[in-house]
């Protein structure tokens, strides 16, 4: 998730891709966790991180239920009220 502001990098020299690849830039996207705010109900991403050399799900994804569940004042299925 980034907003308009976030950069990585400029102007930087990638290798060329191709349809199915897979791209990941490190450390980036805490930012946008941490300011993670309700405006249009945006539901919160899965959160992935490695570790122990593998990829781990941190964190579910929100369904529309949680958001619904959020504005009616009910705690969310991840089990956090953020916003």
């Amino acid at each position: 998730m980034c907003f308009s502001g976030d950069f990585p990098v400029r102007r930087a020299r990638l290798p060329d891709v191709a349809p199915g690849d897979l791209i990941a830039i490190r450390d980036v996207g805490a930012y946008a966790l941490g300011m993670w705010s309700r405006y249009n109900s945006r539901q919160i991403p899965r959160i992935i991180g490695r570790y122990d050399g593998r990829f781990v799900i941190l964190r579910e994804r929100e369904t529309p239920m949680d958001v619904v569940r959020f504005w009616e004042g009910g705690a969310s299925a991840t089990g956090d009220d953020l916003g």
